[in-house]
């Protein structure tokens, strides 16, 4: 049984006649007789009493015509949404806290002029978490800084970012032009939350190096971070193109690592497995080439 089945099955309860249905839908007489054959034959019963040139509904017929009334109703709801949902690029993007913060509202931009309706759900959050919502099909992609564990993921280099140590205008190191990593030991920091990938990576620098720091505040909020290093709370770990502002006026200072520096890559990722539409493979490509 098809939709087509039912849709000559209403039309015929409709009209009464089978000459009368076969001009409304562009078909032969026996063509809608063979159809309702099928029908009651799909069912083992009889739909249609049949005197002279009048057809009149069995019990069951009148049971079948009000299911196969709201099945096509139904099926139609289905076509109208979806033929209007291809009409958008829809993409569902993820970014981790920097990239989310500074560098997303250019690719959207990016993607609203070089792409027309399109449509855009965004979540940001850390890596850890962008890279578990890709790998469930959460999301359509992400943008993200530094490691990305999964092998389910394809990764597509973007960029290349710097991570350093910024101390406020009130902290003492101020006046420094360079620290040694000996110079960290057991002073305040402003760290970032467990699975942020600045956090793991200076912290794996500092194991390395047996330095052990103060964790004064932890935060997953860039802003808040930069203010309470500003306000002279602690030294912090952040993205380089988190503080161009507020280095620029003064109110921070980059203090570079002797012999030591902190790079980390920005990556488009998506699930291997991920169906490319054609609309996904623009996006893709957008913020590839940007």
């Amino acid at each position: 049984m098809t939709i087509r089945h039912l849709k000559v099955f209403i039309t015929l309860v409709e009209n009464s006649t089978m000459r009368k249905t076969a001009q409304i839908l562009f078909v032969s007489q026996p063509s809608i007789s063979q159809t309702i054959q099928e029908l009651e034959k799909h069912y083992n019963v009889k739909l249609f009493e049949r005197s002279a040139q009048r057809l009149y509904l069995s019990d069951q017929g009148k049971l079948f015509y009000g299911y196969a009334k709201n099945a096509v109703e139904e099926f139609d709801k289905i076509e109208s949404v979806m033929k209007k949902a291809s009409d958008y690029n829809q993409v569902k993007i993820g970014a981790s806290m920097s990239v989310g913060t500074y560098i997303l509202n250019d690719y959207i931009s990016l993607l609203e002029n070089k792409l027309i309706n399109i449509k855009t759900d965004v979540v940001v959050n850390n890596t850890t978490t962008i890279e578990q919502l890709v790998k469930e099909f959460k999301l359509d992609i992400g943008i993200v800084e530094g490691l990305v564990i999964s092998d389910e993921l394809v990764k597509v280099p973007l960029f290349k970012d710097e991570l350093v140590i910024i101390a406020g205008i009130k902290h003492e190191f101020y006046k420094h032009d360079l620290v040694d990593l000996q110079m960290l030991h057991n002073q305040a920091f402003i760290t970032r939350e467990s699975g942020s990938v600045e956090r793991n990576q200076f912290e794996n620098l500092l194991k390395e190096n047996n330095i052990k720091i103060n964790r004064h505040w932890e935060c997953s909020n860039i802003e808040t971070i930069k203010n309470a290093v500003i306000c002279g709370r602690g030294l912090a770990v952040i993205s380089k193109l988190a503080i161009e502002k507020e280095v620029s006026l003064g109110l921070l200072k980059i203090l570079p690592i002797k012999n030591h520096n902190m790079v980390r890559t920005i990556n488009l990722i998506y699930h291997k497995d991920k169906y490319l539409s054609d609309n996904l493979l623009n996006v893709i490509n957008i913020i590839e080439t940007k």
